[in-house]
């Protein structure tokens, strides 16, 4: 099993070294980057998709559960462990959907702990089992959900193309699986400014890179065409927004209340799927509206898990997905809310107020606005409770 891909932040260098030596002497992790500087660190978390970040709490140009958070909202899927001198930091550690934390001289047992941990909770994630993570590395992936990535098979590494064109070409044609679009659609679509003689050359031109690279890589798809248009066709490769869709549209469209194993388990799964908004990392004008509705979906369905856990008081699973919403929509009033009775339920004051605080941020940040009267009436109201 390849072995999980590691950063470590520190102010202070002598604490990477012995956090670095203490990871290799485990074995399971390797320590791909250390970073100094908060937002140094901040500006790779997407090229380097981490799995783990140990992270020290107490720097001074930042704050490292602040760090913590703005890590999660760039790459949710990577596993906090802060790293402290001060055992109260724990409780703050959990807040951010922390995993854990180490206390500092870190010592080979406790890293041995913390890792086991680290490597059950990633065997539970993602597409249910490593057998079925295996099966589809080797089948392929279109991944449209957060960045636009493509994987051939049996590959690790992410598909470059040879233009932007091309790979824009690509991501529209995914979008439309199966069903063919009009040529002439297409010019109008990537090169709106050209003659259409030119416009015409530059798709053929592109069509044949996009070939080329498909089959180059080992990309299972194909790029069909009629006298009209162009479309594709999956062979054995796993994309994303298909199966979301696919799972989204049949959870929401029996109205099933999360009531069993199963519904549940499909909603969580369904939810995996969900990394970002559609093409996060482009600029494609013409997947807004897809992304909007893509948005919705996932919006549905995070509720439909919250309620369900909260129905069945597991608290932390429930304050989980909360996050996660809120990492993605800062702006939703009834997940703010939930959050908000959570905290007060736990009798946790300064975790309600932050709570109310971001919120607010984001409101005048984004939209020039303060909370809702709904929203302030709450949180006047619980923080009287408390």
């Amino acid at each position: 099993m390849p072995k999980l891909i590691a950063i470590t932040i520190d102010d202070e260098q002598p604490n990477h070294i012995l956090l670095k030596r203490v990871i290799d002497q485990n074995g399971q992790l390797e320590v791909v980057k250390q970073f100094t500087h908060p937002e140094t660190a901040l500006e790779k978390i997407r090229e380097i998709k981490p799995d783990v970040a140990f992270v020290d709490i107490e720097m001074p140009d930042m704050n490292g559960l602040e760090l913590a958070e703005k890590i999660l909202a760039i790459h949710g899927q990577t596993h906090i462990i802060f790293v402290t001198a001060y055992s109260q930091y724990a409780i703050e550690a959990f807040k951010v959907n922390a995993l854990d934390y180490i206390l500092k001289p870190v010592d080979t047992h406790e890293m041995n702990r913390v890792v086991r941990k680290i490597m059950n909770r990633t065997s539970q994630q993602g597409l249910e089992s490593a057998n079925e993570a295996q099966e589809i590395m080797h089948k392929g992936r279109i991944l449209c959900m957060g960045d636009f990535e493509v994987y051939g098979k049996h590959s690790y590494q992410k598909v470059h193309w040879m233009t932007a064109k091309v790979e824009e070409l690509l991501a529209y044609l995914v979008i439309h699986l199966g069903k063919p679009v009009d040529k002439w659609k297409l010019c109008d679509l990537l090169w709106p400014n050209l003659d259409p003689n030119k416009a015409t050359t530059n798709l053929h031109t592109s069509i044949y890179r996009l070939k080329k690279t498909i089959a180059n890589e080992q990309v299972p798809l194909q790029i069909k065409s009629n006298s009209n248009g162009y479309w594709v066709e999956l062979e054995e490769c796993l994309l994303d927004y298909q199966e979301f869709v696919r799972l989204s549209t049949d959870l929401l469209r029996s109205n099933q209340q999360p009531d069993s194993e199963k519904v549940v388990s499909l909603l969580m799964k369904a939810e995996t799927y969900y990394r970002g908004e559609l093409f996060e990392n482009k600029a494609y004008i013409w997947s807004s509206a897809h992304s909007e509705s893509i948005n919705q979906m996932y919006i549905r369905l995070a509720y439909q898990l919250i309620d369900y856990f909260d129905k069945n008081q597991s608290i932390e699973q429930e304050l989980e997905y909360l996050n996660k919403l809120l990492r993605f929509f800062p702006y939703e009033e009834k997940a703010c809310i939930l959050a908000m009775d959570i905290f007060e339920k736990r009798k946790d004051k300064p975790a309600l107020i932050r709570q109310y605080q971001q919120h607010s941020q984001y409101l005048m940040k984004e939209m020039g606005c303060t909370p809702s009267l709904k929203v302030e009436k709450h949180y006047k109201k619980l923080i009287k409770i408390l």
